[in-house]
């Protein structure tokens, strides 16, 4: 029995292998959208809608500034964007770009009065409204708090996903650990922080989960199919879905 199960692991795992060194194609970001205003490395996108009319007031989504906006639209059947869409929602989402050595002069008031400000003011001229809502996810979620606090004419509603606000916490493993971190020597060093510095940051919060235990986690979802096509395809799916994320 032990030589069964291991056989069958073994053909898992060979199977897994030989997608993942020939990765199948797929995309993210595929729900239609325009681009309606760029700034430097900043860009707002405005997705098409799928309703005949839709709600009157706006979303701006604001993502992180250390992650993709497209996020939230990884696939048709995984993507939140779709989902306000369909839900007859007019959505807006910022695409902070890839940053440079000259961004690292930038502040905060120039990501919050400066990029989002415009932003909000280029919604409202097309919406012709004055106010609109924000949605702000992780330090997208900071950034939206800053910015409803200081334009309260222009915020119609706030919502925040996962959202950083009360630092003064010793709750989390990443709050204790930046309490210790000299961030001014790390920035004078780098100058932008590199995205690798930070994920090593994240990945140390639980090690064998984020680093282990979901390559794990992703061969046991591979079936040992031998020649069975749906079964193959299958598992192309969840080689997909894994390689997305």
């Amino acid at each position: 029995m032990n030589g069964l199960i291991l056989i069958e692991d073994f053909e898992k795992f060979k199977h897994g292998m030989e997608i993942f060194l020939m990765p199948p194609d797929f995309s993210v970001g595929t729900t239609p959208s325009d681009i309606i205003y760029t700034e430097d490395k900043m860009t707002l996108l405005h997705y098409i809608p799928t309703v005949e009319k839709p709600h009157p007031v706006p979303i701006l989504i604001v993502y992180a500034l250390v992650n993709r906006y497209y996020i939230l639209d990884l696939q048709p059947d995984k993507s939140v964007i779709k989902k306000l869409l369909d839900e007859g929602f007019d959505v807006y989402i910022i695409d902070w770009g890839y940053p440079s050595g000259s961004d690292r002069y930038l502040t905060l008031d120039d990501y919050v009065n400066g990029y989002i400000n415009n932003a909000v003011d280029k919604i409202k001229e097309r919406s012709g409204l004055d106010k609109i809502t924000l949605l702000g996810v992780c330090q997208g979620g900071t950034f939206s708090v800053m910015y409803a606090a200081q334009h309260p004419e222009k915020v119609e509603n706030l919502v925040t996903l996962v959202a950083p606000v009360n630092f003064d916490s010793d709750t989390g493993l990443l709050h204790i650990w930046a309490k210790s971190l000299d961030v001014d020597k790390i920035v004078d060093y780098y100058g932008i922080v590199p995205g690798d510095f930070l994920n090593g940051g994240f990945l140390l919060t639980d090690p064998f989960r984020l680093m282990i235990d979901k390559y794990v986690g992703l061969f046991d979802r591979i079936e040992s199919c031998q020649d069975d096509t749906e079964c193959q395809l299958r598992n192309e799916e969840t080689i997909k879905n894994f390689l997305r994320i």
